[in-house]
């Protein structure tokens, strides 16, 4: 039975009660004649203390519809005293009740005067500060010598009433619109499992023309088999009053063959009066791949690094070590990345390159540009110092900003220029020694290059660079000119 079922039942067995005891009475006076005066008396005041303490605005009228007797609750709700009304013609009540109001308050009056049952409706009513309300009306005929020869009428402020309702079906409207838009499928079940509500959404998403057809064929029918095992599993655990998870992942198979990937949750809420169970199916599918084909990139990162010849390591803004290569671990000599976390690059570095870092700190603290790319020297675990090139910057890792740094061994390549230079100066020494001048032809560009030695030979300020042509001839033979020509 519903709220206003119950809400119309109430006036009308107030109603019946109170018609019940005006007949006791009545019957009472009649069994005691000689004190009927008294009792007429003691009769009239229980029905007016009855009709007095009446939760509802009550109105005794004539078959004219003259108002006889009203109780104090009608001035509660309508602000009308009394004496405002009695005596006065419910046709004349047009400053309290709307036009249509009072024309269906009227023929509702006359039809109950010739036996007519009129079930409770409903009222505008206008009261006194201008304000309307709704008002519901019941009424039962007043009977004398089995003639009807009135109204007794019950008014019931139903104004918050209707409100609520009317704002609850706003809000279940609502409700509903935000249903039928969602960009999620969503499916409303009873407890016996029959569909009962399907948005538009969950049809296209399993390819259902349809609410017919998902009731035909329920999306677990669709379910690969790997999801559908998954869905028995969890049927079964229910069945023991296990557990299970609110929300998961499932593969569908769409009637035109494709298979889509759906987040799926559930929960309770109140339809049509019950609860019943929604359960919301969010198509991923797209999102899935898009995560795979990142997943399979950062893999296939992860595996050049692996293999990259060069240091590699990642941090965060806090300089925690996200990953490393084993590159890296061979430079410092480190066993594994936990030794890397508690004992950090740099405190391998030199007390000269640590100074350095430190001056680089201070000047990113005053705002200035971070350096790319440095030169450090690092003392390894054994002890041999390797002379280090690094080449910093930002990458996406794991879906967020972190920090790259690249390690490069440049030790070798130092010290074969070292040893370069070293050469450059014992063949200068060894020329100079033995009086011995060299030069260099580029033949690609022409250009002649003469040692120290070769210059003093000359005896030609290095300054003025290497004689050109034209003057080299001055200092050989004609015959020596000749060969040099052919």
């Amino acid at each position: 039975m519903t709220g206003k079922n119950l809400t119309e039942k109430k006036p009308l067995e107030e109603l019946k009660a109170l018609k019940q005891r005006v007949i006791e009475l009545e019957a009472l006076a009649a069994a005691h004649p000689a004190d009927e005066k008294s009792n007429q008396f003691e009769n009239g005041q229980k029905y007016k203390a009855a009709f007095e303490s009446a939760n509802d605005g009550m109105l005794l009228i004539d078959k004219k519809g003259g108002i006889i007797d009203v109780n104090k609750r009608i001035k509660d709700f309508s602000g009308y005293a009394r004496e405002e009304l009695i005596g006065k013609n419910i046709a004349s009540l047009v400053q309290m009740m709307t036009k249509k109001s009072l024309a269906l308050t009227q023929s509702n009056f006359l039809k109950r005067l010739v036996g007519v049952n009129i079930p409770p409706y409903e009222v505008e009513m206008i009261i006194k500060n201008g304000e309307s309300a709704i008002i519901e009306i019941s009424a039962q005929p007043v009977m004398e010598n089995d003639k009807i020869v009135g109204d007794l009428v019950i008014l019931r402020d139903v104004t918050k009433r209707k409100l609520t309702e009317e704002a609850a079906k706003e809000s279940e409207q609502n409700f509903r619109s935000l249903m039928d838009n969602s960009a999620m499928g969503i499916r409303i079940r009873d407890a016996d499992e029959h569909v009962v509500y399907a948005n538009q959404t969950l049809l296209n998403i399993f390819g259902y023309e349809n609410i017919d057809e998902l009731r035909a064929s329920p999306p677990q029918d669709h379910y690969t088999p790997a999801s559908y095992a998954g869905y028995l599993q969890r049927k079964e655990k229910l069945l023991r009053g296990e557990p299970v998870s609110n929300t998961l992942e499932v593969d569908i198979i769409r009637k035109d063959g494709t298979i889509r990937c759906l987040q799926v949750f559930g929960k309770s809420l109140l339809w049509n009066g019950k609860m019943q169970t929604q359960t919301f199916y969010n198509d991923i599918t797209e999102r899935k791949q898009a995560a795979e084909a990142l997943s399979t990139i950062e893999q296939n990162l992860r595996n050049s690094l692996d293999n990259l010849p060069m240091g590699f390591r990642i941090t965060d803004v806090d300089n925690n070590t996200l990953y490393l290569n084993q590159a890296f671990l061979n430079i410092f000599g480190y066993e594994n990345i936990d030794e890397v976390k508690t004992n950090p690059p740099l405190k391998h570095y030199t007390a000269e390159s640590y100074a350095e870092y430190l001056q680089r700190k201070q000047k990113l603290l005053r705002g200035k540009p971070r350096q790319e790319r440095v030169e450090v020297d690092i003392v390894r675990k054994d002890g041999v110092i390797r002379h280090l090139q690094l080449s910093t910057g930002e990458l996406v890792w794991n879906g967020k900003k972190q920090f790259q740094t690249l390690y490069n061994d440049i030790t070798e390549t130092r010290k074969a220029e070292m040893a370069l230079i070293k050469s450059e100066q014992n063949l200068k020494e060894a020329q100079r020694l033995g009086g011995i001048g060299c030069w260099e032809l580029d033949i690609t560009t022409g250009e002649v290059e003469w040692s120290d030695e070769f210059y003093r030979l000359y005896e030609r300020d290095k300054t003025l660079g290497p004689r050109n042509p034209d003057e080299e001839t001055k200092f050989y033979s004609p015959e020596q000119n000749k060969m040099f020509s052919e």
